[in-house]
């Protein structure tokens, strides 16, 4: 019993020594207050160096702080965490005011206490610039004007007293366009690009300057007019400049032509314009710097298919050669009375076509009419001709006998009709012309003996 109570008392005395050792090691293990350890430091950007947009900051610290850019005013610039090699980068917001800025950085642990750092100076430089129209440049009354800027911000075209023409804000590429709100005064003009890079900070670029003059105005032909593929277009711009007639879709110049001293220019087409609806604008500018454009004339371009040869009235071989004008380049079909197409052709860029009957007419009279068929689509139909194809002719003279076969003929037997009365008629398969014939006869009579010869021909009448 005495042993037992002896290593009781024993236990007791070791518990009470740990327990009291626990309480000494809990006591050195309570948490001190954070140390901020290394001081933060901007290494970039350098001391003096240039923005051109928002600023891109990095630097060093105490892993586990956070790092805090401030301007010089003490406007928040960004921030980021330290991490665990102790570096840190962030990038601005917002632009930093145009001019000399002052960078601080500030490193602050999880429970709020902060170390200041290094500070440094940089400067911000922004530039804004107008690209269209160029210097010097003629330009109208509501010009647009289109540069680079910095993206997001607000551009405005800015006269010398400092009132500005227009408004506007620049993509997110930077790139801009400003019009007018209300007309230019014609007359010379100097105008400065500006933009606000953030409250109380704006940047003016160049100055650049124009000069404004009155839109080309088309006064003959009218819009809405029809007329041929040659029209001659007049009308009004500014005087001594180079004006062009464009086409309303390509843009490309259909004339040009040299303004007048009293403002007025004539510009005759040189080549024919298809059939059909043409937009057309006038364009005007001096030594090629710059360009005014006026308003859209919008006209119907109407021609009507001519077929020139046959002509009416006159005769045509069987296998007829049929030629005219019409539209360039347009498609023309020529048919009979009945409407059965005799020959297709593509009129050339003058207008000009020819074709060649596919099948050989039948003798006796003929209504030859062209049909245009234009890009458009649209079919117009020229004025008929009139014409025969002969097969006999009255008060021909023919053998009743068979005639001595005669050389081969050199040409194809072509059967050609003049309308006059002395015209010739080529005989199938001779080659002789029917004029000839008389003087053949009597050449013959006279070499056999004229009377022996004679009872063996007779006349026949054609009817």
């Amino acid at each position: 019993m005495r042993t037992a109570l002896r290593n009781l008392r024993r236990a007791g005395a070791c518990l009470a020594v740990a327990t009291l050792l626990a309480s000494l090691a809990g006591v050195a293990a309570l948490p001190a207050a954070a140390d901020p350890g290394q001081v933060p430091a901007i290494t970039d950007p350098f001391e003096g160096a240039v923005f051109h947009d928002v600023p891109n900051i990095s630097g060093t610290g105490e892993p586990g702080t956070t790092a805090s850019i401030a301007d010089g005013n003490g406007t928040p610039v960004c921030s980021a965490p330290i991490d665990d090699f102790g570096y840190f980068q962030c990038t601005g917001t917002e632009l930093l005011p145009a001019g000399p800025n002052e960078l601080t950085v500030t490193a602050t642990t999880p429970d709020g206490a902060s170390t200041v750092g290094n500070t440094v100076q940089v400067t911000a430089e922004y530039s804004i610039q107008v690209g269209y129209p160029q210097a010097g440049a003629l330009v109208s009354a509501r010009q647009a004007f289109s540069g680079t800027a910095l993206p997001g911000v607000q551009v405005q075209m800015v006269a010398a007293g400092g009132t500005a023409v227009c408004t506007t804000v620049s993509d997110d590429w930077g790139d801009f366009q400003c019009i007018p709100s209300e007309a230019l005064p014609e007359g010379p003009l100097t105008l400065a690009p500006s933009m606000t890079v953030v409250a109380g900070s704006v940047v003016v670029g160049a100055a650049t300057s124009w000069t404004v003059i009155a839109d080309p105005v088309i006064t003959s032909p009218a819009n809405g007019a029809v007329v041929g593929d040659l029209p001659v277009f007049s009308g009004t711009a500014h005087p001594g400049t180079d004006i062009s007639i464009n086409h309303g879709r390509s843009g490309l110049a259909l004339c040009t032509a040299k303004v007048g001293a009293d403002g007025t220019f004539s510009c005759p087409m040189a080549r024919k314009l298809f059939v059909g609806s043409l937009e057309v604008f006038p364009e005007t500018s001096l030594d090629g710097v710059g360009s005014v454009m006026g308003t859209v004339t919008t006209l119907a371009v109407q021609v009507t298919p001519v077929i020139v040869r046959p002509a009416t009235g006159g005769f045509a071989a069987a296998l007829a050669v049929i030629e005219g004008t019409a539209g360039a380049f347009s498609t023309v079909a020529v048919v009979d009375g009945n409407g059965t197409t005799v020959c297709t052709a593509k009129a050339d860029a003058n207008g000009a076509f020819g074709c060649v009957a596919t099948a050989a007419l039948s003798a006796g009279k003929h209504t030859l009419t062209p049909v245009q068929t234009s890009f458009d689509g649209v079919p117009v139909r020229g004025a008929a001709v009139h014409v025969t194809v002969p097969g006999t002719v009255p008060g021909e003279v023919v053998p009743t006998t068979p005639a001595t076969t005669a050389p081969a003929a050199t040409q194809t037997p072509v059967a050609t009709v003049n309308a006059a009365g002395g015209a010739t008629q080529q005989l199938a398969n001779t080659g002789v012309a029917s004029t000839a014939l008389p003087v053949a006869v009597a050449a013959l009579l006279l070499l056999l003996g004229g009377a022996a010869l004679a009872p063996g021909f007779r006349r026949r009448t054609h009817g």
